[in-house]
């Protein structure tokens, strides 16, 4: 009986500290979980960028034309992708045309702060 209730004892004492543990350390984990899967998100838009580009000859003016086909845009051969995409802590995705005759552009994840320009921000590392 001594043995079982000594066993009973130390399960209900370090059980909740092991769950505690982990319930401390889950958010930690998650957060470079989330800045990979932002990573391969923003891979994954600039392909359908460049499939885009290859089919009308220029850039996208936004990450709309992707799925919904611009007026301007004859050649258009989409939807590149099926819906706006939307990074892992509920932001959009920004797009930004750095120079439109050698079709450079960048796209990136604003990150957990919801706000471009800071540390967090996430882009597709080459």
């Amino acid at each position: 009986m001594r043995y079982r209730l000594r066993t009973l004892l130390l399960v209900l004492t370090l059980g909740p500290m092991m769950l505690a543990g982990v319930w401390w350390a889950w958010p930690k984990r998650r957060i470079p979980g989330n800045v990979s899967a932002a990573q391969a998100q923003v891979g994954l838009l600039e392909d359908a960028v460049q499939l885009y580009c290859l089919d009308v000859g220029q850039l996208p003016i936004a990450l709309d034309a992707l799925f919904i086909p611009p007026a301007e845009a004859q050649l258009w051969d989409g939807p590149y992708l099926m819906e706006r995409p939307i990074d892992p802590w509920g932001n959009s995705f920004r797009y930004e045309i750095i120079n439109p005759s050698t079709n450079e552009f960048r796209i990136w994840s604003v990150g957990r702060d919801g706000v471009s320009g800071t540390k967090d921000d996430v882009q597709h590392d080459w």
